[in-house]
Formats: structure tokens, sequence, C-alpha cells
């Protein structure tokens, strides 16, 4: 069958939402069949200056919550190892939302077809077994039909870049493990490449000394600050004054962790610092 296939998902709360297992919309943390293969930054700063803020505003800045998203934002070819599906795919933001379509698209496969959005590379054993966001109902009939998200509170309120892949699998075969072993089956997938404004080009995260509220411990490689541990007792506008960033930095470089409050505060959670490696799902 061949045609063009448009899909999209309604977001359910603020918060940036990701599947471990199954259908429809959830927060969830990586499961037993987590990909092996970890995946690197998307986009990896070479050598830039240290932004000079030394005390981040405490609320979010409605300015730079989003990059401004217009127009095809990202594309990808996808492939499948037994050469059974094919197409390409295309997102593109237009009016507040963000549609994802795949054109010329070619499959055996029958029924509804789901495509996800993953961190781990196409080359990750079983990339939607864990980290993903769903984006339910294509249907297998040859047409086309556009059912649009909303930016607001979804992977594309943040830098999606960090979403590496696109993956197509027959809904009704999720949840049984196939010869791969993967609890949700793999028919096809493909690279993203990003067209996105980079709004934290000049983002190095400096720790600014331990104060009340903000005692964890952090991380470093190669001489670059990489995660904060949370310790008893800390909040997070005094972790954000530590590090000079503002709530719209931490949603930044944490996409798992979007709620920058102090209700999700839990004492031994590890946030990520750098921008290299904000697209490396937490353990």
């Amino acid at each position: 069958m061949r045609g063009t296939r448009t899909a999209a998902v309604g977001i359910a709360s603020a918060a940036i939402v990701f599947l471990a297992t199954g259908c429809g919309v959830s927060t969830a943390s990586p499961g037993a069949g987590q990909p092996t293969a970890s995946p690197s930054a998307t986009q990896v700063p070479t050598q830039v200056p240290t932004r000079t803020q030394t005390t981040p505003t405490p609320t979010a800045d409605a300015a730079e919550k989003s990059p401004a998203l217009s127009g095809v934002i990202a594309t990808g070819t996808l492939a499948s190892p037994d050469g059974s599906t094919s197409g390409t795919i295309v997102l593109t933001a237009a009016d507040g939302v963000v549609t994802a379509t795949i054109d010329d698209f070619r499959s055996t496969a029958t029924g509804q077809l789901d495509l996800d959005l993953t961190p781990y590379a196409t080359t990750a054993t079983c990339p939607s077994d864990s980290w993903r966001f769903v984006m339910n109902g294509v249907d297998a009939e040859p047409h086309t039909w556009s059912l649009p998200i909303s930016i607001e509170g979804g992977p594309f309120e943040v830098d999606p870049s960090y979403l590496r892949s696109a993956v197509v699998h027959v809904d009704a075969a999720t949840g049984t493990a196939g010869p791969d072993g993967c609890v949700t089956p793999v028919l096809a997938a493909a690279p993203l490449t990003w067209d996105v404004p980079d709004t934290r080009a000049d983002l190095v995260v400096v720790d600014h000394g331990t104060r009340a509220g903000a005692t964890g411990t952090t991380t470093s490689t190669n001489g670059a600050l990489s995660t904060y541990t949370v310790t008893p007792g800390d909040t997070f506008p005094a972790i954000r004054q530590r590090f000079a960033l503002t709530v719209d930095d931490v949603e930044y470089l944490n996409p798992f962790r979007a709620d920058a409050s102090d209700a999700a505060l839990r004492s031994g959670t590890v946030y990520n610092l750098s921008a290299a490696n904000r697209g490396v799902p937490p353990a």
C-alpha cells in the first residue's frame, strides 16, 4: 500500500510525557527493556563562552520557553530490516501545532500503526521499549489524515532535537515480544535531522558554590559539569541560584524531568547539567 500518512497526539498535561510500553499518554520510567545503546547528544557544542547570569529569574521566561518553530522542523528516511516498509518522515510546525507526516509510505503491514519519537538511535536495541513519545493512530489504509499536536506542554515546548529517531510499529503487536525480543517490535525506523533554532548555544553551566537549599553533589566530565544529585532539604530556587539557571534552562537540560518545581524534587534524583547530554534518558 502507498500514500501519505499523518498522525498526532493530544497532550493531557502541562508536563512532557513519555511511555515505557503500551499505548496512550502517561509519565513513565524506563523499564527492563531499555535499549542497550545509550544516545549521545544530537548537537554537541564545541567551544562556547559561559553565559553571564548570576541571579536567575525564579519563574519561566515565556520569551525563551521554546525555539520559534515554523515550517519543516525535522525529516528522516524510514528503513526496515526486511525492506517491507519505507517512506519519509516530515515534522512540520504551523499555527502552534506540530504535524507528523509519512510521505511516499509503502508497507505490507496492516492495521493501525503508531509513530514513536524516541531519544535513542535507530541502531539501539528495542528503541521503542523505553522512553518514547507516542503518536497514535496512523491508519494503514491509503489515505491522508492530519491530527495536529499542541506544542504547549509537549515535547516541542523545549528544543526537541534530543529526539533522535522516529519509529513505526504495529499497534496490535505492542506488548507481545517479537522475534527480536522487543516488547514494541519495530516495523521501521528513521534517524531524524532537525532544523530548529538553537536558543541556548551559549549555555555552559557553572557551579557558584553550595548554599542553603542546594547542598547536593555534582559530577564533571573533562572539566565540565555533568550532573547534580538532589540531597534532603534542597529547593529548586536555591539549586537554580547555585548554577545560575532559569526554570527554562532546567527544563531544556532535563526534557525527561520537565517539572522544575519543589514538588518534583526527590532526594537522590540526578539532574543533567550538560547541554551535550540532554538527550540521554535518566537511569
